[in-house]
């Protein structure tokens, strides 16, 4: 399967997914920095803005959605993402009804790293 090329890395190749991640495999990360208001295209050509964390050592940066920031306020005990800065958190890929269908997708973890 290491051979083959998952499309989601066509459509955002800039920006960690679920796809460059092992499902149910759990990833300690590190916040270098975290960008505001990000113009990103999505499916279809569709630009937003969003923030983006940046990890010490990997790869590629993440696009922040609701559901992780909030995890990480509460992991991190703080609301405030000038706080992260430095901070571990664990990732995990994981199946999740999403958009009334199951999808895999990235999610910080309630858990100390």
């Amino acid at each position: 399967m290491e051979n083959k090329t998952h499309f989601k890395k066509l459509l955002n190749p800039l920006y960690m997914g679920s796809h460059d991640l092992e499902l149910n495999k759990e990833y300690k990360v590190t916040f270098e920095r975290i960008e505001r208001d990000v113009e990103v295209i999505g499916e279809g050509g569709k630009k937003q803005k969003k923030p983006i964390a940046h990890f010490k050592g990997a790869g590629k940066p993440m696009i922040l959605n609701a559901t992780n920031m909030k995890m990480v306020a509460v992991v991190t005990g703080s609301k405030y993402i000038e706080d992260w800065i430095g901070k571990t958190v664990v990732i995990k890929v994981i199946q999740e009804r999403t958009f009334g269908e199951m999808l895999d997708v990235v999610r910080v973890q309630n858990k100390q790293p």
